[in-house]
């Protein structure tokens, strides 16, 4: 298991290079949670590495007071960086929808994350200690069972969400990287599943699965950036795309052209106002109505609409 979480560091190093200098993947507008998501998801791996690292050298009549310490901070900190890896992926996703993540999802992870500082705390105490510390490293055995449902559970809303989406790139996208979680990551709670037996081979099947999942996740979201980058244009990069029948299709006035245009450079409703030397009202209801005649529900979705 070691190989493998150092084998996941490398394709983690090369894949986080690859995203930052790649000029195809810098016009990718939703490269930096994307980066964000695979930092969480190496440092989870470099969490792993060291809870390795220290279950291997445990002397057998079991740690001392230090030691256990240590080990809870390793334990409780990998169940902190596994609830923040699990958000960015809701964000990852809901960005794929041009969806912002509800407010209680936030504030679920930050309570799950302070309940797990509480327990950090009250397990390095000297009167509660030892009992419970003991008690947190056998539940987190269990806790990576609902940790690998949650990532399928990800894949399944973006799969779900993809067949209410027209044709197109973004339902491409959508359709990859819940297939990307899907099957990764069903192959990851496969393999605790079987590598929970006592069957030697049922054993080694588990560690490939689990094996397999964690070098290849990386390179495959790079894959992903690579193949749907198109469907995400940044803003910085793709330029304004106002066609006569576009225009006419959607009965666009002069007016609304400069406005729209002036959205798809990223300008505030005061900015916008003060360019054009006009009310921010009327600003704003000039974006009612393009957004009633287009169709869409926001800025982003605008800028993708006129942005090529």
């Amino acid at each position: 298991m070691p190989l493998a979480l150092l084998a996941t560091l490398a394709s983690g190093f090369v894949t986080i290079v690859l995203l930052a200098a790649g000029r195809r993947e810098r016009q990718f507008r939703h490269a930096k949670a994307v980066i964000v998501s695979l930092l969480l998801y190496n440092l989870l791996v470099i969490l792993g590495l060291a809870w390795e690292f220290i279950r291997g050298n445990l002397p057998g009549a079991g740690p001392g007071r230090s030691g256990l310490s240590f080990l809870i901070v390793i334990l409780l900190a990998l169940g902190y960086l596994k609830i923040l890896w699990v958000y960015s992926l809701m964000v990852v996703s809901g960005k794929v929808f041009d969806r912002p993540i509800p407010a209680r999802t936030r504030t679920i992870c930050l309570v799950l994350g302070g309940l797990m500082t509480l327990l950090g705390g009250a397990a390095l105490a000297p009167s509660a200690g030892s009992r419970l510390a003991g008690f947190i490293a056998a539940a987190f055995g269990w806790l990576e069972y609902p940790f690998f449902a949650a990532v399928v559970g990800i894949g399944i809303f973006l799969a779900l969400g993809a067949r209410r989406l027209p044709p197109g790139r973004v339902r491409r996208a959508a359709i990859s990287l819940s297939l990307i979680l899907l099957v990764f990551f069903s192959a990851g709670l496969a393999g605790l599943v079987l590598g929970s037996g006592r069957s030697p081979g049922n054993i080694g099947i588990g560690r490939l699965a689990n094996a397999l999942g964690l070098v290849l996740f990386n390179l495959a979201i790079w894959i992903w950036v690579r193949a749907h980058a198109e469907a995400f244009p940044s803003e910085t990069v793709a330029e304004f795309h106002a066609t006569p029948p576009l225009l006419a299709k959607f009965g666009i006035t002069g007016r609304e052209i400069e406005i729209i245009g002036l959205v798809c450079r990223g300008k505030t409703n005061r900015e916008i106002a003060d360019e054009l030397c006009i009310s921010p009202q009327t600003v704003k209801d000039h974006n009612y109505n393009i957004f009633r005649k287009t169709g869409v529900k926001n800025r982003t979705q605008l800028a993708r609409l006129f942005m090529r």
